[in-house]
């Protein structure tokens, strides 16, 4: 979308968290409330949900002080393109720790907005890294909850470090792994004929082999 090559808007700031509600939990929803208490006129655009869980998520929100106005609740978009634009628009994803954002933060990436996240052990803690780090622009993975808001706030209110970041991933866009759909799908190719391989060469009970696919020039 062209929106996402140009330069944001300062007098709009919207962050987005396009999670399933249950992906999401009072800690990490306590830290969207103090990103708004301390963005001034700032936004949180979330994904549709039920009406109970705006209900829960805007008397939450109240409990901390935040007008409950500022939790934009959109509706699913149908139309791909229409739906990266109307993410250029927002300043920051924030992913959700508990169960990460997989295809949302892809979705972001591409639209050119940076997405926070903290990694764990598990892989529904690790996938929205995991993304961010194949696109060579890793400075919004972070360690901690303190780390995710300080990152959170200072990228949410300082629009100048926040265009260095998106600079860095326009840069990046063409070239990173992340969207290389051509050597992705290569590999993935390499990847099951390794496993059908693995797979006719075992015998009897033997167990499984680990199958290693090194990227090709590697």
């Amino acid at each position: 979308p062209t929106h996402a090559m140009g330069r944001l808007p300062e007098d709009e700031i919207v962050f987005c968290a396009l999670h399933h509600v249950w992906k999401m939990d009072e800690d990490i929803f306590s830290v969207w409330m103090e990103l708004l208490l301390h963005v001034p006129g700032s936004k949180l655009r979330l994904q549709e949900c039920a009406e109970e869980a705006k209900v829960t998520m805007r008397q939450f929100a109240s409990r901390k002080g935040v007008d409950p106005s500022r939790l934009v609740f959109n509706p699913k978009i149908g139309d791909y393109y229409e739906h990266v634009d109307k993410l250029s628009k927002c300043r920051l994803f924030l992913d959700a720790p508990k169960y990460n954002a997989h295809t949302s933060a892809g979705d972001a990436l591409w639209a050119n907005v940076p997405v926070i996240t903290v990694p764990h052990q598990m892989m529904v803690h690790r996938g929205a890294a995991c993304l961010v780090y194949s696109t060579n622009v890793t400075s919004t993975i972070v360690r901690n909850l303190e780390d995710y808001k300080v990152m959170a706030l200072r990228l949410g209110s300082d629009i100048g470090a926040l265009e260095q970041v998106r600079e860095q991933m326009q840069r990046y866009r063409y070239t990173s792994n992340m969207f290389d759909t051509a050597r992705w799908t290569a590999e993935l190719d390499r990847s099951i004929k390794a496993a059908w391989e693995a797979k006719w060469h075992r015998v009897g009970s033997q167990a499984p082999s680990a199958i290693h696919v090194i990227p090709r020039g590697q």
